[in-house]
C-alpha cells in the first residue's frame, strides 16, 4: 500500500432488521469472520444508539470498505464509506502508543494505552473494568436517571391538579350545605309556585266545568264558594310553609350564635 492511497472508514448508519441486537452482532461476527471484543462492541454500540458515527473499520482501501459494506447489506445494516480523517505512518503509532496514558475512569489507575492495532479494549490493570463498557453504563444510568425525575415530576404535577379539582369540589359542597342548613335555599320558593301551580290548576278545572255544563246561579254560586274556600286553604299552608321556614333560620341563626365564644364578639 503506498503512502499516498487514500485510506476509508466503514461507519454503521442503522439497520433495518427485526432481529434483537445481540443475535444481528453475532451474524456480524460470523458474517466477517472476526470475533473480536473490540469489534463486538463497537457493533453493539453502533446497532443500539444508531448515532451514525461508530466506525467498524479503520483505515482500509476503498475497495475493502465497500465489500464489507455489501455483505452487511445482506444482513439488512447500512453503512457509509467515509475518508479516514488522519493518517498515522506506523512507526509514529508505535511512539504514540508508548507515550500515550490510559486513565482508568471507574479508579483513576494509569497505564500505557495500547495501540490502535491491538484490536482489543483498554481494560484497567488495576481492577479490571473495561473503560469503554464502563463508561457506556453511566451513560446508560444517566438516562434512566433523567427519565425517572421526567416521570416523577409529570406524576407529580397530575397528583396537584387532582388535589386542587378536588379541593374546589369539596369548597362547593360545603357551601350548599351551609346554605341549606341556614335555609338559605330556594325550597320555600318552590312551595309557593307548586301551590301557585294548584290554585291555578284548580281555576282552571272550575272554568272548563262551567263551560261545559253551564251552571244555574245556584251551582254558580256554590262553586265560587268552594274556589274561594281552596283559594283560602292554599294561602294558608303557604303561610304555614314560610312561617316554619323562617323559624328554622332562627333557630339556625340561635345555634350558631351559641357556638361562638363569648370573647369572640369583643
Amino acid at each position: 500500500m503506498s503512502e499516498s492511497q487514500q485510506l476509508f472508514d466503514l461507519v454503521v448508519t442503522g439497520h433495518r432488521s427485526d432481529k434483537p441486537v445481540e443475535a444481528l452482532v453475532r451474524e456480524i461476527l460470523t458474517l466477517l469472520d472476526d470475533h473480536s471484543p473490540h469489534l463486538e462492541f463497537k457493533l453493539s454500540d453502533a446497532l443500539l444508539f444508531n448515532n451514525g458515527m461508530t466506525s467498524i473499520r479503520d483505515g482500509v482501501t476503498h475497495e475493502e470498505a465497500e465489500d464489507i459494506r455489501q455483505r452487511l447489506l445482506t444482513l439488512n445494516v447500512d453503512c457509509d464509506i467515509r475518508p479516514t480523517l488522519q493518517i498515522v505512518p506506523k512507526e509514529a503509532e508505535i511512539s504514540v502508543a508508548e507515550t500515550a496514558v490510559y486513565t482508568c475512569p471507574a479508579c483513576g489507575h494509569q497505564q500505557p494505552k495500547r495501540p490502535p492495532s491491538d484490536g482489543r479494549l483498554e481494560a484497567c490493570e488495576a481492577c479490571g473494568i473495561v473503560g469503554e463498557r464502563y463508561q457506556k453504563g453511566q451513560r446508560l444510568q444517566q438516562v434512566m436517571e433523567s427519565e425517572k425525575h421526567r416521570h416523577e415530576n409529570e406524576r407529580s404535577k397530575r397528583i396537584r391538579e387532582v388535589l386542587e379539582r378536588a379541593k374546589q369540589e369539596e369548597e362547593a359542597l360545603l357551601q350548599q350545605e351551609a346554605r341549606r342548613r341556614l335555609g338559605l335555599t330556594e325550597k320555600p320558593n318552590r312551595i309557593g309556585l307548586k301551590i301557585a301551580a294548584a290554585v291555578a290548576a284548580i281555576s282552571i278545572g272550575l272554568g272548563a266545568v262551567y263551560y261545559l255544563n253551564q251552571p244555574s246561579p245556584e251551582e254558580l254560586a256554590k262553586q265560587e264558594e268552594e274556589a274561594a274556600k281552596a283559594a283560602a286553604e292554599a294561602e294558608q299552608k303557604k303561610q304555614e310553609a314560610l312561617a316554619k321556614t323562617v323559624q328554622k333560620v332562627a333557630e339556625m341563626s340561635g345555634r350558631i350564635q351559641n357556638m361562638i365564644p363569648s370573647g369572640a364578639s369583643g
